[in-house]
């Protein structure tokens, strides 16, 4: 099925019960992806499939256009699979930070990261996705931090 800009997407009518209560994010090592048909709330193991080679050569000579160059110009209407999957992966990135983020007032190092650089990705479950921690940004005083609940609970 396709889409013009113009048109609007079909909002599937789901029974309330098939739905998730919790306020968001999937069980820990699933992603949010889920097959065409199916409801959000039935996630899928994996966000990204295999890449080939040839794969990661396309990707090579187009990274500067993925991340903005040229203002996304061809990728977004229809979406380029490759800059889906740069969203995606940056959001599995952001998610990462918040899992490691430590909100927990009575520890040692509250408001801080929970692990070391070496172990971070690998803790939030995304030891493999070929990323290190090479430094830590700390932001000004004034970032609202989330409540500590409502971490807990994904």
């Amino acid at each position: 099925m396709a889409f013009s800009s113009s048109s609007t997407l079909p909002v599937p009518n789901y029974p309330a019960t098939s739905l998730k209560t919790r306020p968001c994010g999937p069980r820990q090592g699933m992603s949010l992806l889920a097959p065409q048909g199916l409801p959000l709330a039935a996630p899928v193991l994996h966000s990204r499939p295999v890449r080939t080679p040839e794969a990661i050569s396309g990707l090579a000579s187009v990274w500067r256009k993925i991340h903005g160059a040229d203002d996304w110009s061809g990728l977004v209407d229809p979406l380029s699979p490759l800059l889906r999957e740069a969203i995606v992966r940056y959001g599995e990135l952001v998610a990462a930070c918040y899992k490691a983020f430590d909100v927990d007032p009575t520890s040692p190092r509250h408001l801080n990261c929970k692990y070391g650089k070496r172990r971070m990705l690998r803790e939030v479950g995304l030891g493999s996705s070929g990323y290190e921690i090479t430094k830590y940004l700390y932001a000004t005083p004034g970032v609202e931090v989330p409540m500590q609940a409502e971490i807990q609970e994904k």
